[in-house]
């Protein structure tokens, strides 16, 4: 828990059973290979290993992804510093009452 309580992370005690933990692991497994398509030239010896080529690749295209991924992490780290700002107003409101 120190290490919670030093990245001000307050995480929900919630149990999973393990068909949601499964299905939730299945589903990133498949976006990633779904992803993976259009950013990986070569991906196609794992995907159509008969076709030849990555019919998806989209060339220097493909740096939108990583694009969209740094955007999303920055996103989450806003939203991450403003749960924390809130938390320290809810405090703090409950010791002046």
């Amino acid at each position: 828990m120190k290490i919670y309580d030093f990245f001000k992370l307050y995480p929900n005690r919630i149990s999973h059973s393990f068909k949601t933990i499964y299905f939730s692991c299945l589903v990133g497994g498949l976006s990633h290979i779904f992803f993976d398509q259009w950013t990986h030239e070569y991906s196609n010896y794992i995907l159509y290993p008969a076709y030849g080529t990555n019919p998806f690749w989209i060339g220097d295209w493909s740096v939108i992804i990583p694009l969209v991924v740094m955007v999303l992490s920055v996103y989450t780290v806003i939203l991450w510093i403003k749960g924390i700002q809130t938390r320290k107003n809810i405090k703090k409101q409950q010791l002046t009452n």
